[in-house]
């Protein structure tokens, strides 16, 4: 009775060793198991602070592009209003051109006289306007650029007759 109670005994030694084993089998799995998942998580620890240094990196290359197109806005709007400028600038010009040229080859009287009479009078103070003169010899001549700057119309009296005539002119122009 003794053997068999020892027998039976040794039976049970014998699975609670087998379950040992197999629960030591389970537990190294498990182990195992538990690395890898650990290696996978320092591993996407790894890449999100690389993410998060790229995000930081992103969002200061944003931030320069960003002021560098509000710098280059502000220049764009600078440079079209001088454009506009420029243009009106030119139109007046052109009209106001185009108004002399008008009136120079239709030969409107003024103060009683033809006006391509009173331009041709003008030649003996100025010298033809188209011959080199003074210090500005490689250029064409103009009245404007005589030797003296503060004499530029010849005589005292006479300074500001020619903006006075375009200005009559331009008068007369738009009273049509």
């Amino acid at each position: 009775m003794l053997k068999a109670k020892l027998e039976e005994k040794e039976k049970e030694l014998e699975v609670s060793r087998l379950e040992n084993e197999g629960l030591k089998i389970e537990i190294n799995e498990k182990l195992l198991e538990l690395s890898s998942v650990q290696s996978k998580e320092e591993e996407m620890t790894f890449r999100l602070n690389q993410t998060e240094q790229e995000l930081v990196k992103s969002k200061s290359n944003v931030l320069r592009l960003n002021e560098k197109q509000e710098a280059t806005e502000r220049v764009k709007q600078e440079l079209e209003a001088e454009m506009k400028k420029l243009h009106m600038h030119t139109e007046q010009w052109r009209k106001a051109a185009d108004a002399a040229a008008s009136v120079l080859a239709s030969g409107v009287e003024m103060n009683g006289r033809r006006l391509s009479e009173r331009c041709g009078s003008m030649d003996k103070h100025y010298g033809n306007a188209f011959e080199p003169v003074g210090r500005y010899a490689d250029s064409m001549g103009s009245p404007g650029l005589m030797d003296d700057p503060d004499d530029v119309f010849g005589s005292g009296k006479r300074k500001g007759s020619g903006i006075r005539m375009f200005g009559d002119l331009w008068k007369k122009k738009g009273h049509k």
